[in-house]
């Protein structure tokens, strides 16, 4: 598979990997909140709150799945009310990627298409470990 092999074309510097464990735990907390009848505000504040006691600056991007420019883009600086109320529900196909920035300000986002099932979420295509975007 393709990714798998570019996923071996990389690795990360001894002084990134806080930053790429602290990615994959926000991706799996994200991830975990994904379930019929969640509101995207689950998600964000989760992983807003989450990131910040652990020391790192988290950012949402959450979009919809599909030619690129499905709605609704959620980005959690630019979040209103209306679209935090938005609930997920069976069916839907999202984008997760989220964002995490160290103390040094050095961005790594990283992410995929998520289905949302009634049992919860369900990735559908493997993240690319180590590799930026």
């Amino acid at each position: 598979m393709v990714s798998e092999q570019v996923d071996t074309l990389f690795e990360a510097a001894a002084d990134q990997q806080p930053l790429l464990e602290a990615h994959r735990q926000l991706f799996q907390l994200g991830l975990s909140k994904m379930r019929p009848g969640a509101q995207l505000r689950d998600v964000v504040e989760e992983v807003d709150l989450w990131g910040r006691a652990n020391g790192f600056n988290p950012a949402t991007h959450i979009q919809g799945c599909g030619f690129g420019d499905d709605g609704p883009l959620v980005r959690d600086h630019a979040l209103d009310a209306q679209t935090r109320d938005i609930q997920l529900v069976e069916g839907a196909a999202i984008i997760w990627k989220p964002v995490v920035s160290g103390p040094d300000g050095m961005p790594f986002q990283r992410g995929g298409p998520v289905l949302i099932t009634a049992s919860g979420p369900e990735l559908l295509s493997r993240p690319m470990d180590l590799l930026p975007s």
